[in-house]
């Protein structure tokens, strides 16, 4: 038993969810000392242009993972088996994540980019070479393969912050006419992967004006609405070109300590 003055939250998960292109990853890498899984190479692209574009000092961890044999020095020293080397995506995801994991401290954030590309990586692991459709077995596996890497993320005596980017899909009702936004992952795991994160955000981009003239705002939204479910327990309200250090003090309210100053910050709002 404890005073709730007395309790101090060590898992707080993040989840960055949302279309393409509106800011996530760019959002992730202003966070304490970010290590990025990216999953895709391209993922920093903005990353490394905001950077170069205003001249900013600062620099962060990032392995790619692909099914490319991965010879990465430092993946290697991490894993600390060269049997890594030629393992699918999949495993390989995995055993980083689990090995920062363990290393990083409190803070430290630990970024998965992303969860939509991630079971796209392990619909391949789980499908037998030469077959289109899944059947049973291999939905049980891919499952069973998920709330492996659940475990992995909420691990005892994690400390580091983590963040999980995550693509949006939407679905049409045909017979109501109603538009639901969810988390791209086949299977059930869409629903009930955000009632497990700390903060469940999606981000979008709100365009308006002429096209000679538009405005473009980077939007993100906490409280939920008709068609898009979110919700955050540090009480995070809606932002207008969020930063980490907008995000700041309801962070530290909600864990009870201070944070690191952000890793960066954009010197204006776009």
């Amino acid at each position: 038993m404890a005073n709730l003055t007395d309790e101090k939250d060590t898992h707080f998960t993040l989840m960055l969810w949302g279309p393409y292109k509106t800011g996530k990853t760019v959002l992730a890498s202003q966070f304490p000392n970010p290590h990025f899984v990216t999953l895709d190479p391209q993922a920093l692209m903005s990353v490394r242009g905001l950077k170069n574009k205003y001249e900013l000092d600062f620099d962060l961890k990032t392995i790619n993972i692909n099914e490319d044999k991965t010879e990465d020095p430092e993946f290697l020293e991490l894993v600390k088996s060269k049997a890594f080397v030629k393992q699918p995506a999949w495993i390989k995801m995995k055993k980083l994540i689990g090995a920062w994991i363990s290393e990083l401290d409190e803070n430290s954030t630990l970024v998965l980019d992303n969860l939509s590309r991630a079971g796209e990586i392990l619909r391949n692991y789980v499908t037998p070479e030469g077959k289109v459709k899944l059947g049973w077995d291999e939905w049980n596996l891919f499952i069973s393969e998920i709330e492996s890497l659940k475990e992995i993320l909420y691990k005892g005596g994690r400390r580091c912050l983590v963040i999980i980017i995550a693509h949006e899909e939407v679905k049409h009702d045909d017979m109501t006419e109603e538009k639901k936004r969810y988390i791209y992952l086949p299977t059930r795991e869409r629903h009930r992967l955000p009632s497990l994160v700390t903060d469940h955000i999606y981000m979008y981009n709100e365009i308006k004006g002429p096209r000679a003239s538009r405005k473009i705002t980077r939007k993100l939204q906490s409280i939920p609405d008709n068609d898009t479910d979110t919700g955050s327990r540090a009480l995070i309200p809606n932002i207008d070109f969020p930063t980490f250090t907008k995000m700041k003090p309801y962070f530290e309210a909600a864990l009870g300590r201070t944070l690191p100053e952000a890793t960066w910050t954009p010197p204006v709002d776009e």
